[in-house]
């Protein structure tokens, strides 16, 4: 699982854009888009991880259960690099729907989705997801994300 993982070893720098976890075409257009904003790429799937951030996440675990991981570590890499912006495709990433309400900052979530959605995408969700701004390519997918936010 560790094998293919890239290690960071200083804190990340403040950004503009923070895009959550996108694939290698996406990341490469948004930088091509957006060259005058400084962007950063938050890595969950264990592609790239700051070994400061890991400890301190660790170290907050024990002090909140509530959190994942995960949650944990997402929470301390936007603490410091205080994105304007947390920019993600992921719409069934449950760890990015809820953010806004993990994470305390003033800081805005835009989804972008790319393939519809179905009815059935947010059965599993009880609590509603907290987007500030959604781009939706269908009719469909606007209907629900209405209905969910």
């Amino acid at each position: 699982m560790f094998s293919t993982t890239k290690f960071e070893y200083l804190l990340p720098k403040k950004c503009d854009l923070l895009c959550y976890d996108q694939g290698k075409g996406f990341n490469r257009d948004i930088k091509k888009i957006f060259k005058s904003l400084k962007i950063d790429i938050l890595y969950v799937k264990l592609e790239k991880l700051n070994l400061i951030i890991v400890c301190k996440s660790l170290f907050s675990k024990i002090l909140n259960f509530k959190l994942s991981i995960k949650n944990h570590y997402i929470k301390h890499y936007c603490h410091y690099t205080q994105p304007k912006i947390i920019l993600s495709t992921s719409y069934l990433d449950k760890s990015f729907l809820y953010l806004k309400k993990n994470i305390k900052n003033d800081y805005k979530t835009v989804l972008i989705q790319r393939c519809p959605y179905k009815v059935t995408d947010f059965k599993i969700n009880k609590i509603k997801p907290e987007i500030d701004q959604t781009y939706l390519f269908n009719e469909t997918s606007s209907r629900i994300i209405k209905k969910k936010n």
